[in-house]
C-alpha cells in the first residue's frame, strides 16, 4: 500500500505500521470535527496515505479534497487554490495534530509532519475520462 509514495527501497513493517496509524489518528481527528476551528472538515478532506522517513522523524500525510474532481474549481485549468488553502491549514493545525498523535499513540518523539497534495487521485481520474471516451 505505502510502495506507492515512496521512491526506492520499501518500507520496514515499522514504518507501514506508524505510518497506518498516523493516518487515521488524523483522519480521525478530522471526522471527529477537532480540527474545525483550523478550517478543515473530516466530510471535505480524505487522509489519503502516508508514509515515514527511515530515521523515523519525518512523515509526509497525503491529503485529498472529496468532489473536488467534479466541482467547478477543478475544470478550471490548474486552480489549486483550494489545496493551497487546505494545506496552509493543515500547516497551521500542524502542532495540534502533532501533541494528539502523541498522547494518542503514546510515543515520545512524533514525526514532523509534512502535508500534500495527493496527485495519484488526479491521475485515477484522468485515466477513468480516457477509458470513457474510449468505450463511446
Amino acid at each position: 500500500m505505502y510502495n506507492h509514495y515512496f521512491k526506492g527501497q520499501a518500507p520496514s513493517n515499522r514504518q507501514a505500521m506508524l505510518a497506518k496509524a498516523i493516518r487515521n489518528e488524523i483522519a480521525l481527528l478530522a471526522v471527529r470535527g477537532e480540527l474545525l476551528e483550523y478550517g478543515i472538515s473530516g466530510e471535505e478532506v480524505t487522509i489519503t496515505g502516508s508514509n515515514i522517513s527511515r530515521d523515523l522523524k519525518n512523515a509526509s500525510v497525503f491529503v485529498h479534497i472529496n468532489n473536488f474532481l467534479n466541482s467547478k474549481d477543478s475544470k478550471e485549468n490548474g486552480n489549486s487554490a483550494p489545496y493551497d488553502l487546505l494545506l496552509k491549514n493543515f500547516e497551521n493545525a500542524k502542532h495540534f495534530i502533532r501533541s494528539k498523535i502523541c498522547a494518542a499513540m503514546s510515543m515520545r518523539y512524533v514525526p514532523q509532519l509534512y502535508f500534500k497534495r495527493d496527485h495519484s487521485i488526479d491521475a485515477l481520474h484522468e485515466i477513468d475520462v480516457v477509458i470513457r471516451s474510449l468505450s463511446n
